[in-house]
């Protein structure tokens, strides 16, 4: 009974073990929901409540529609939940019903999921956004948190894969809990870039971007621009302010289009269905290039839609980057070190400043001094060994002399 007993107890072990080593999943992109912003989707086969997620870069917590019926966890009172995203395009205080130890995506990973009792959402959201406090919850309660304290993953950094636009649906990797192993290695290129800190969303700041010859410098009156990187969208959204910077800068060969106001270059997609994105960190410890699409690029009707560009306007003050404009990129997010890093092995994707060599000429002067010294030691010592070495000997030889010099006396004086 007793073998038994800890042959099953082993068996938990190294089932619980690996599921929290192998948490990877597969994110489908539809091409058929590009252009409405939607698409990006994990697939839950055993969650009959949500049989998709959206990974969110803007929600802190699982956040489902009001229709969704939820038949496990802990029904906890209903509260009043402040959520500041852009995904709302304005603070929102949500009158919502929480659940706690909730699974989603698969039977270990359990979280407290909250539904608004009044609100039009229409995916089921795993929100992995920064956020440490959620105003209406108690400290700790958002996902990354809460998985990270009851020991469901390891760290709170995730990643996402560079994306297999070949396949149709396109399809990326979601890794949770841990740093991938490409940012763990010396192959490749990495480049990272701190997050905001104490903000809700993640981001990078940059000093200029550079696309179709247009060079637009990020700092407006109060300093650079926040951009923000987001999952719940497949379209650059900039401040209004930029509708007349980028038209000017293209010889009015822009326009914005009463097609949901898509940004419309007649000369940008010539020679292909993307132009390059150039972002210079702020801090100019890398250059990156990305990529804006045109609109027709996974889009049934090609043409139609090809002089379309995937940048729309907003009435906001900052600056939000889609994670499909690093697409060639492995993306990853570490809200332990509050940082995120891009890994590509093309070097004309991804420029990184070289370190400055940490040996200077003072620093070459002092290692060579000191193996003098240490040379200098070493025979010092050898020097002393010897020479004590030599005398002793010189000392058991006078002994000697002395003592055969006394014997001879003694005879000598001896009376037959």
């Amino acid at each position: 009974m007793k073998k038994n007993f800890n042959f099953f107890l082993i068996l938990f072990i190294i089932k619980i073990f690996f599921s929290i080593q192998e948490l990877q999943f597969e994110v489908s992109i539809d091409m058929k929901d590009l252009e409405s912003g939607g698409g990006f989707l994990i697939a839950d086969t055993r969650n009959k409540a949500c049989r998709t997620w959206l990974p969110s870069l803007f929600m802190p917590i699982l956040y489902v529609p009001e229709s969704t019926k939820i038949n496990e966890g802990i029904v906890m009172p209903e509260q009043n939940i402040n959520l500041k995203s852009p995904f709302f395009n304005d603070n929102k205080v949500f009158e919502v019903q929480l659940f706690k130890n909730v699974s989603f995506l698969n039977d270990n990973l359990k979280g407290i999921l909250m539904r608004p009792l009044y609100a039009n959402v229409y995916n089921c959201y795993f929100g992995i956004s920064p956020m440490d406090k959620i105003e209406g919850l108690e400290e700790g309660n958002s996902l990354l948190n809460d998985l990270k304290n009851n020991n469901l993953i390891t760290k709170k950094i995730f990643s996402f894969q560079e994306w297999d636009i070949i396949s149709n649906p396109i399809k990326t990797k979601f890794y949770l809990g841990d740093s991938h192993n490409d940012f763990n290695s010396n192959t490749g290129i990495i480049g990272a870039c701190d997050s905001y800190p104490n903000d809700s969303l993640w981001g990078c700041s940059f000093k200029e971007m550079i696309f179709n010859n247009i060079n637009i410098p990020l700092i407006n009156e109060t300093g650079q621009y926040k951009i923000y990187f987001a999952s719940e969208t497949h379209n650059l959204i900039f401040p209004k302010k930029f509708e007349d910077i980028i038209i000017k800068s293209s010889n009015n060969s822009c326009t914005i289009n009463d097609k949901e106001e898509y940004l419309k270059c007649v000369d940008f997609f010539k020679d292909s269905y993307y132009v390059p994105l150039k972002l210079t960190e702020a801090n100019e410890n890398f250059v990156i290039t990305g990529q804006i699409d045109s609109l027709g690029r996974f889009n049934e009707n090609k043409d139609e839609n090809k002089d379309y560009a995937r940048i729309q306007f907003d009435d906001i003050d900052y600056i939000i980057l889609p994670l499909i404009v690093f697409k060639e990129f492995h993306v990853q997010f570490d809200a332990g070190d509050n940082l995120i890093k891009f890994y590509t092995n093309n070097p004309n994707i991804l420029k990184v400043k070289k370190k400055k060599s940490g040996t200077s000429g003072l620093s070459v002067f002092i290692v060579i001094l000191i193996i003098i010294i240490l040379l200098g030691l070493g025979f010092a010592v050898f020097w002393f060994i010897k020479n004590r070495r030599k005398s002793g000997t010189n000392i058991n030889k006078f002994s000697k002399f002395e003592d055969e010099e006394d014997y001879q006396n003694i005879n000598e004086k001896k009376v037959f």
